[in-house]
């Protein structure tokens, strides 16, 4: 079984030496590294090509001639490009526990048809309580998931079971540092949805959930970092909103309970209103009018939201946004 490590970055010069080092001190190095620059304006590609010239595996770096404005087309080309069977994503400011590849590929090996494997995670950064709520959120959810076992000391959480934790609580992986997943299944599901800007991760699990099981490997897999640059920080909340209204919007309900189906639906109209709000606060009348119609649709007429389109409506007409 082949692996390789896709990292796609932006002015990561100041971190990706050290996510790099991670890559290197696996007890199960991959079979390749794959850097995608997003088209950064500081030193990322020569930190990256210095790194290289010593690394105990083949390292190659493609540059995007242009900025994609988010992480999923550049992921996209790293896994287009690279060789192995499965892929291990890692983000530039992240770092990989020792044990990530060989634990999570053991898994994966002993057991055929899964469509990723995720573990446990560990979170580090400046604000040590805001470190202890994240971690809280995740424990929680990765202890609520229905699991059943899994040769090779894992759990195995069926489609429908990850579809409904991920309407009760997003992205319960919490990062693509946390993922391995068969390159023949982001084949599959048509690669990161690049219409995404800050949630694609959040979009690739709402597709690979909606043909597949998935695994979860008990153990340390990676550490997530979140500082005042992190595109977690600085992808904006408008986009955050934007992007899971078009997750949510689109998510398969074929299979999910009726609580999950309510609270998809109480998901979506509530995405729906404040994207409406942000829409025509900026001015946008038209788009607003048509966030709140698609909340609608997809939850039922709901009071506010009916006022609220009767106040829009006759601004919508006459203004374009």
């Amino acid at each position: 079984m082949t692996a390789s490590v896709v990292i796609p970055t932006y002015n990561g010069a100041p971190f990706i030496r050290e996510a790099l080092a991670s890559v290197f001190a696996q007890t199960r190095l991959p079979d390749e590294v794959v850097v995608v620059d997003d088209c950064s304006p500081d030193d990322t590609v020569a930190v990256v090509e210095g790194v290289a010239a010593t690394a105990p595996v083949p390292v190659r770096v493609i540059r995007q001639p242009k900025n994609s404005g988010g992480p999923a087309l550049p992921t996209n080309v790293g896994i287009d490009a690279v060789r192995g069977e499965w892929v291990a994503t890692l983000d530039h400011d992240d770092c990989f526990a020792p044990t990530k590849l060989a634990d999570q590929l053991r898994v994966a090996e002993a057991n055929p048809g899964l469509g990723l494997v995720f573990g446990d995670l560990a979170f580090r950064g400046p604000d040590a309580e805001l470190n202890r709520a994240h971690e809280g959120w995740f424990r929680a959810t990765v202890d609520a998931l229905p699991k059943g076992a899994l040769a090779g000391g894992g759990f195995r959480v069926a489609s429908a079971a990850a579809r409904e934790a991920l309407v009760r609580s997003k992205c319960f992986p919490y990062t693509f540092s946390n993922m391995l997943f068969p390159k023949a299944v982001w084949r599959r599901v048509g690669g990161l949805d690049t219409g995404t800007t800050v949630s694609s991760d959040l979009a690739f699990l709402a597709a690979v959930t909606a043909r597949c099981d998935v695994g979860y490997v008990p153990g340390l897999s990676a550490s997530w970092l979140l500082h005042p640059a992190s595109f977690y920080r600085t992808g904006g909340e408008y986009a955050r909103v934007r992007d899971q209204l078009r997750v949510y919007g689109g998510l398969r309900r074929a299979g999910l309970s009726a609580a999950a189906r309510g609270e998809l639906r109480r998901v979506v109209r509530e995405l729906a209103f404040e994207r409406a709000y942000a829409e025509r606060k900026a001015g946008n009348y038209r788009r607003a009018a048509a966030c709140l119609w698609r909340g609608m649709w997809a939850a039922g007429p709901w009071p506010g939201a009916v006022l609220e389109l009767a106040k829009l409506l006759p601004q919508a007409v006459v203004r374009k946004g």
